[in-house]
């Protein structure tokens, strides 16, 4: 990334669910401003810098709305074990994208690219 920023090169890349994502989205997840990013998604965005990161960088967070039944898969005492999720208000359930960029355009143009 800092060749390209270097280069003045747009890029776009996802990036992975490590410590520092996760802090930013429990950050965001609730007091952001969602804009539509289409395809039944919302987005928003921010600045952040991770550990070996040179300085702040772009970030698109998408996130969508799960729908259907969840169904919990694991291992207790090595044995494998299913278990459905009910509940009498069934909890609100994202799948979550983050992306870095250094494209300047909206949250919604992003999210289609």
């Amino acid at each position: 990334m800092r060749e390209l920023a270097a280069r003045e090169q747009p890029y776009l890349f996802k990036l992975r669910l490590t410590a520092g994502i996760k802090r930013l989205l429990e950050r965001r997840c609730f007091g952001a401003h969602w804009e539509d990013a289409g395809a039944g998604g919302v987005g928003t965005d921010d600045h952040l810098r991770l550990s070996g990161w040179d300085r702040d960088r772009r970030v698109v967070i998408l996130r969508r709305r799960l729908q259907g039944d969840m169904l919990l898969a694991g291992r207790i005492e090595g044995q494998e074990v299913l278990a459905f999720v009910e509940a009498e208000a069934p909890p609100q359930r994202y799948e979550y994208a983050v992306l870095v960029t250094l494209l300047p355009h909206a949250v919604l143009t992003v999210a289609q690219l």
